[in-house]
Formats: structure tokens, C-alpha cells, sequence
């Protein structure tokens, strides 16, 4: 029982919008092939091109064409060479309408309405409408939008080309109006008016005061930098000297070391070695220590396996900056590395062994 599926269209669709294919087949191409059935595809509407030969079409309609989308065929074909039996049954749960009304008196709405009622509440629905109505008549036209939109599944309303002509009667309703509620209608706008001024004055007055306590807060904070900047910069260059004579280092706003400066070249501190970067730590936690011991705070200074990037030379030197701080603050020192310390002249201790005492004690 030959049958085939093909993603074709055929000429029978050709003046379709849609049924434009780059694999055109002969309409005839099942009678040539001596197929029972031939199944097209690429046409989103149901359609029968000959007894045998159809478009199924898309299971669900999805835009505004009324190629009768929304089926699924059912073949039967009793035996090889007999005529095939289609049945289409209905799949969509959806059904798209393109409805276009003009507008001129009002039993049109009427008749629009009827339109309306006959959708199947899960339609999804465009409405186009154009023409002209008087004042009485848009409220009716609105309300029955409100109805339908809340009964279908979707209503699209384009009334971009529908004009408003009230009659002579609607202006000298709307004039009497205007006239005996316009007094009202200033008084309320003035009053609006008089409370929107008043609010704008008080933000404006919190502005105000906003940004004269951020100037106040900017400066306090610009003098706090002053005054702390010179003496950690005093600290910083008094360690550096011991590692770099001559040079300096420069701290900015928020008292972080960035730059330094070395016979006569300026550069910045990462684009040192990683080595030199650790001593430079180093040297900047010293000299905050200093800080906080002028100011009457105790210093504690742990130091975890420091320097270890540093060379023999630069190790040597570190320990000079290290025996001048300890003068100063209390320097506690651990350390994988005992050796690298034995000429700092403190005592030392070997945590292990410390360890294994207080065990036997």
C-alpha cells in the first residue's frame, strides 16, 4: 500500500500567500508514482488537491489566514490501489477571526454585536473598525468591547480609523456642562496646583539639605585624610628608608599605599615583583601600628610565614625594619622556616616542642 509524506508544495497552492515552497511537486505526482496516498506538507491549512493527495495543515491555527487550519486527517484506504477515505477531525481548541466592521449608524453596532456572539468563547479574535459614531454610541461600542474581551480568549480592537461625530445635541449637552461645572473644575485644579508647590517646596528644602550635610561629610572626611595622611606617610618612608634609601611612597584618600617614588622614577606598587609587594605589606602594616600607638592603643603584630618571596639580601634587610619595630610593638613571628630568623636576636620557641611539654604535664 504505497503511500508518502512529502514537505512540498504543489501548483494547485501556488497563488497562496503561504504556499510558496522551494521543493515544488506536480499536483498529479501521486498518479505518477502510482501512490494510494501522498501527505503534503509546508501548507498551514487543511486542503485537498485530489482525492488522494492532501494538506493536513497545522493542528493549531496561528495567525489571521483563513486557510482553514486546525484538523487532523484520518486515511483509510481498505486495501492496494483502492480509493483513500479522509476524514478531517477537528483539533484546534483555538479559532482565529479577522472580523472588519464600518460604523455609520447604530444598528451597525448591532449588527457587530451579533458578530461578536457568534464566536466560540476560546476565539482569539481581531477587530478592525472604521467609520463614524456619535457620542451615545461609543458608550455602547465600549461596553460591548468589555464584554466580549472578557468572554473570548483574545480580542485585539483597532479603532484607529474610526471617527467621533457628536451631534448637535451632544455639543450643547457637552457646552451646558462645561459651563456649570467649570467653576468647580478651576477651583479643584487650583487647590492641586496650591498642595503640588507646597510639596515641591519641601523637596526642594531636602535637597538642600542633603547636599550641605554630603559637602560637610565630604569635608570632615577630606580633613580625617589630612590629618591621618601625613603621619602614616611620615611611618611609611621612615620603614622604606631602611629598605630603599631616598625612597618614597605615596598614599592616596583612603590611606592605602599605591605609588613610590626612587631616584627620581615614579611607578606604581603592582607593577613590582610579588617579593617586593610582600614587603611593602608588610612595611604599611608597621607603619599603621605606629599610628595606633601614638594614639595610646596597644599593638599586637602576628606575623604567618612573611617573606618567604624574599631573598637572602632583601631577607637580611626586612629583619633590620622588623628589629626597629619591635622597639616599638609587641611582634609575634610564626614560622616554618626557623633558620631564615636566627639573627633577629629574640627568643625563640619551637611550638612542637611546647606542645609535647604541656602533654607530660
Amino acid at each position: 500500500m504505497p503511500a508518502v509524506c512529502a514537505q512540498a508544495a504543489t501548483s494547485a497552492c501556488s497563488d497562496f500567500r503561504f504556499g510558496e515552497s522551494a521543493n515544488p511537486i506536480a499536483a498529479d505526482r501521486a498518479e505518477q508514482a502510482r501512490l494510494d496516498y501522498l501527505a503534503l506538507g509546508d501548507w498551514h491549512g487543511c486542503k485537498q488537491i485530489e482525492s488522494n493527495v492532501w494538506y493536513s495543515g497545522t493542528h493549531e491555527p496561528e495567525r489571521f489566514v483563513n486557510n482553514n487550519p486546525g484538523y487532523a486527517l484520518l486515511v483509510e484506504i481498505d486495501a492496494p490501489g483502492a480509493s483513500a477515505q479522509v476524514t478531517q477531525l477537528e483539533t484546534a481548541c483555538h479559532r482565529w477571526f479577522l472580523l472588519e466592521q464600518t460604523l455609520a449608524v447604530a444598528t451597525d453596532i448591532d449588527h457587530l454585536q451579533q458578530k461578536l456572539q457568534a464566536l466560540p468563547d476560546h476565539s482569539v479574535c481581531r477587530l478592525k473598525i472604521s467609520g463614524s459614531i456619535i457620542l451615545a454610541d461609543e458608550q455602547r461600542l465600549l461596553c460591548l468591547w468589555q464584554e466580549q474581551h472578557a468572554r473570548l480568549r483574545v480580542l485585539q480592537y483597532d479603532a484607529d480609523n474610526l471617527q467621533l461625530q457628536p451631534t448637535d445635541d451632544d455639543i450643547t449637552a457637552l457646552q451646558a456642562e462645561g459651563a456649570n461645572g467649570m467653576e468647580e473644575l478651576l477651583r479643584q485644579q487650583q487647590q492641586e496646583l496650591d498642595f503640588q508647590q507646597q510639596r515641591l517646596q519641601q523637596l526642594e528644602r531636602r535637597a538642600n539639605a542633603l547636599v550641605l550635610l554630603k559637602q560637610q561629610l565630604q569635608d570632615q572626611r577630606d580633613q580625617l585624610t589630612r590629618k591621618l595622611q601625613a603621619p602614616l606617610q611620615k611611618h611609611l618612608n621612615h620603614y622604606l628608608n631602611l629598605l630603599f634609601p631616598g625612597a618614597e611612597i605615596e598614599v592616596n584618600d583612603q590611606l592605602i599605599p599605591t605609588g613610590f617614588r626612587r631616584n627620581g622614577e615614579q611607578g606604581n606598587l603592582v607593577d613590582l615583583s610579588f617579593g617586593t609587594r610582600e614587603q611593602m605589606g608588610l612595611i604599611a602594616r608597621l607603619a599603621y601600628a605606629d599610628l595606633l600607638s601614638e594614639a595610646g592603643q596597644p599593638t599586637l603584630i602576628i606575623l604567618v610565614d612573611s617573606l618567604v618571596h624574599s631573598d637572602r639580601t632583601r631577607l637580611e634587610q626586612m629583619q633590620r625594619i622588623l628589629f626597629d619595630a619591635q622597639n616599638r610593638h609587641q611582634i609575634l613571628l610564626f614560622s616554618c622556616h626557623p633558620h631564615n630568623w636566627q639573627n633577629l636576636g629574640c627568643k625563640t620557641f619551637d611550638i612542637e616542642q611546647l606542645s609535647a611539654a604541656t602533654t607530660r604535664q
